[in-house]
């Protein structure tokens, strides 16, 4: 469960390394609807969430219990599963979304309804979104007290800014992505990515006049990959620094 801290810089640093540039979203049909712009970029160009089969986002659109264990389960790097479980009545083997309610479960991310179903096409509210990620990131929630709880850490860690945040009502969309960002995106995980960007080839520009002064593209790329591979190395470094420092 821990991996989602773990992993973020490097999720962050290959997308940079992918892009060379600012992240951009899918050309979806309903871009001029998408408040969050920089949220659903980030998530939707690492592949965390998808728009549907018409091209569009839904942004206002909800978010059910088995779609949040997907983005939850691409979150904490494993999209790829195998996983199963028998826990469910109303959650069948060759269902969609089995590998990721049973890894959520396994990982503690999420639990059934206390009546033997898990209810995965149940929408998902503000409360119930934070707690997901708020265990995935390392948080314990439980108890009857939890709202009180994940209101607090809400707060505290910053994770409505940028949205209109009513714990009791259905998330959206587009805030779920922003509240999944700001979860990830912390003051620390901040820091390397800036040490990351500091080392790497920055820009298009760069790499042209790399190219022009070494007289050759082959040259060229050996230096754009050193940059990036140095500026990994050294950006993973401070993150496990942090990580043994327990700033992350």
């Amino acid at each position: 469960m821990r991996t989602l801290k773990k992993t973020l810089c490097l999720v962050l640093c290959l997308a940079m390394m992918a892009g060379l540039c600012v992240f951009a979203s899918a050309d979806f049909k309903d871009q001029d609807k998408v408040k969050n712009e920089e949220a659903v970029a980030v998530l939707t160009g690492i592949g965390v969430i998808q728009g549907d089969d018409k091209g569009n986002f839904n942004p206002e659109g909800t978010l059910t219990r088995a779609e949040a264990t997907v983005i939850i389960t691409k979150l904490l790097g494993a999209a790829d599963i195998k996983a199963t479980t028998d826990k469910f009545t109303d959650v069948k083997a060759d269902y969609w979304g089995m590998p990721y309610i049973a890894y959520c479960v396994a990982e503690g991310v999420v639990a059934g309804m206390g009546d033997g179903t898990f209810a995965p096409n149940a929408k998902l509210t503000g409360y119930q979104w934070a707690t997901l990620l708020l265990r995935a990131i390392g948080y314990k929630i439980e108890g009857e007290s939890w709202q009180i709880d994940v209101a607090k850490l809400v707060k505290s860690l910053g994770l409505a800014e940028g949205i209109t945040f009513v714990g009791t009502s259905e998330i959206t969309r587009q805030d779920a992505c922003q509240m999944a960002l700001n979860a990830l995106f912390t003051p620390f995980t901040a820091l390397v990515f800036l040490v990351f960007t500091l080392l790497y080839t920055p820009c298009v520009a760069a790499i042209a006049a790399v190219k022009r002064e070494l007289g050759g593209s082959r040259a060229a790329l050996c230096v754009v990959l050193l940059q990036c591979g140095i500026a990994w190395v050294v950006a993973f470094a401070v993150h496990c620094v942090g990580l043994l420092l327990g700033l992350a």
